[in-house]
């Protein structure tokens, strides 16, 4: 889900050269086979309470399964739940 989420934009052809390097490689080091049958109760529940996308749902729910921070840029989606760390790496610091 992870690499799809991050290699699958449409953008992703117009980074630069180095960029798609870097990310297929901190997704290489940093992404582990997890299993899934917590997961996708947890997305059930997820979607009941708000009406969110298949894709963001499984990330939502593997980030809280596994006590672990998700990493986005698209943070809006993802705010109203409760309990989720979010950190955006495009953000801007204030």
């Amino acid at each position: 889900m992870t690499r799809v989420e991050v290699l699958g934009f449409p953008g992703f052809g117009s980074l630069t050269r180095e960029r798609p390097d870097s990310l297929e490689a901190s997704i290489a080091s940093s992404v582990e086979v997890l299993p899934d049958n917590e997961i996708i109760l947890r997305a059930i529940t997820l979607r009941r309470l708000k009406k969110m996308s298949l894709g963001d749902s499984l990330i939502a729910a593997t980030a809280l399964e596994y006590g672990v921070p998700l990493v986005t840029r698209n943070d809006s989606d993802f705010k109203h739940i409760v309990g989720l760390v979010i950190i955006n790496p495009f953000a801007t610091s204030t």
